[in-house]
């Protein structure tokens, strides 16, 4: 196996750092068509107001388009939208593509993108937070659309690429479980079936817009283990496997049969805290938790170094990006226990424990890990281990779970407000390391067009969250790994979704 070396990538790079021995070549056995991707966990919803996990979204992004579309690198493009521009300080005007139908023959045009924006906000689903800027909507004529926003917003076009259109007919017509069981969209695939807990099948849409799909079918399927995954790729079962561990990567390459890609990715992994409830409700102990946690040997001798130590919140690259004045809480087991200690914790303490199973690399083994450290402060964890799905509909059901869950995340647009709303906004779906700080500093710099102001004060909220609040057990910023079968002409993407539009299958 050739390895190159693993590199800090900016956000948005799509660098490929890791290439297996097999190339891209061969032929197709008979007329397979299809490919099969394996995910750690299944989609529990395919309606886009219902749940943005990535490992939903690659399914979604198969059926959907948005408004706007980001590249792999990053760059933001026209797609249902052909062009965008500012009327007034609150007023953006949206252009339509014309002449684009959705999969059972609807329409689309203003009135969908109105009726979507409508239901996003309307939802009780995870994609609702990320709308509320919006006052109102007024439809100019059948392929034109004026967003009207509370407060200035200059990032109202990031925002459209998270923004997947539903077909308003259908849609009022089935009602959101009748959607989320049949979802149809205006994307490059349709909706087959789906067998829970076993696979989600779509088939290529020859009326696509943006023209039909190489790729004549697509199987979605999840498991858990990653042995099974890597067994998949390896008999020909998949053609690609997410959150390949290190000590399998010689085992494909060994084989002949599937590369490695690996890319730097968005993916902020934390442990977040619980801290409006004891004993996490004292700062001394989430700061003593950052300390009792070894996160270079964690990197090291779990990860073997698939990963990067995370200072703070923001990623490389974003507006307001600047950890020289963040606290690092640097392994200090020592003065763990000496913090524990001043609150009263010397004979120690137990707290609950929650996490997921086969959704990101090696997250039991890193959760296992975690939990020996703080057994060596004095602290003895509860553990709690479910699938993603499970996991995020325990957290958000009343926003009090308790104790601290192993948790990450990524940006569905490339700004800073997609992570402060997502993890600090009181209204927003994770609220548990909100307070009246961070809304107040979140929405001065979402309301500003001074990119200037908005990093001053994206720097004092990052400060304030690290160094004073302290949430999180800030960890590592993880690379993705796919196992890939040769017979698939395919890269990854930083921002973790399995984009399939351009596939091919080597002829």
């Amino acid at each position: 196996m050739v390895v190159k070396k693993w590199v800090k990538g900016l956000v948005g790079t799509a660098t490929l750092l890791i290439m297996v021995a097999g190339v891209l070549g061969g032929t197709l056995m008979g007329e397979n068509m299809s490919i099969t991707v394996v995910q750690g966990t299944e989609p529990w919803n395919l309606d886009p107001t219902m749940a943005i996990g990535k490992h939903c979204i690659t399914v979604q992004n198969a059926l959907f388009d948005p408004l706007l579309y980001h590249t792999s690198e990053g760059g933001l493009v026209p797609w249902l939208a052909t062009s965008w521009e500012v009327i007034d300080p609150v007023t953006w005007r949206i252009h339509l593509q014309k002449d684009v139908k959705f999969h059972d023959g609807e329409p689309f045009g203003a009135d969908a993108v109105a009726f979507t924006l409508e239901t996003y906000n309307s939802s009780t689903g995870e994609g609702r937070p990320y709308y509320q800027y919006l006052d109102h909507t007024e439809v100019i004529d059948d392929y034109t659309i004026d967003l009207i926003t509370k407060t200035p917003n200059p990032i109202v076009p990031e925002t459209l690429s998270l923004l997947y259109i539903l077909p308003p007919d259908y849609y009022v017509e089935v009602g959101q479980l009748g959607f989320s069981e049949k979802p149809i969209g205006t994307g490059p695939f349709t909706f087959v079936e789906r067998q829970k807990g076993v696979a989600i099948s779509v088939k290529r849409n020859p009326q696509y817009w943006r023209g039909t799909p190489q790729i004549e079918e697509i199987v979605f399927k999840q498991a858990g283990e990653a042995s099974t995954r890597v067994a998949m790729l390896l008999t020909g079962e998949a053609d690609i496997i997410t959150n390949v561990p290190p000590e399998m990567l010689d085992q494909i390459a060994a084989s002949g049969e599937g590369r490695v890609e690996l890319v730097a990715s968005q993916r902020k992994i934390m442990v977040e805290f619980n801290k409006e409830m004891a004993p996490l409700d004292d700062v001394r102990v989430r700061q003593a938790f950052n300390y009792a946690i070894d996160k270079d040997s964690l990197i090291k001798y779990v990860l073997n170094n698939l990963a990067v130590r995370a200072k703070g919140v923001l990623l490389p690259g974003m507006v307001g990006y600047d950890p020289s004045k963040l606290v690092a809480y640097d392994y200090n087991p020592e003065k763990a226990k000496q913090l524990l200690d001043e609150v009263g914790y010397a004979n120690g303490l137990t707290v609950d424990f929650w996490y997921p199973i086969g959704r990101y690399l090696k997250d039991k083994d890193c959760v296992e890990a975690i939990a020996g450290m703080l057994e060596e402060v004095g602290v003895h964890c509860k553990m709690h281990g479910m699938d993603i799905g499970s996991l995020c509909q325990v957290m958000h059901a009343d926003q009090n779970l308790s104790g601290m869950h192993f948790f990450s995340v990524a940006p569905l647009y490339n700004d800073p407000d997609y992570q402060w709303r997502a993890h600090f906004w009181s209204e927003g779906l994770n609220q548990y390391a909100a307070d009246e700080m961070t809304d107040k500093l979140l929405e001065e710099g979402i309301s500003s067009n001074d990119v200037s102001e908005r990093a001053r004060i994206y720097q004092e909220l990052e400060q304030y969250i690290t160094n004073e609040l302290v949430p999180w057990i800030f960890l590592y910023d993880q690379a993705l790994v796919y196992g890939v079968s040769n017979r698939l002409s395919w890269e990854a993407r930083p921002d973790e979704i399995i984009d399939l539009r351009d596939a091919s299958l080597a002829q």
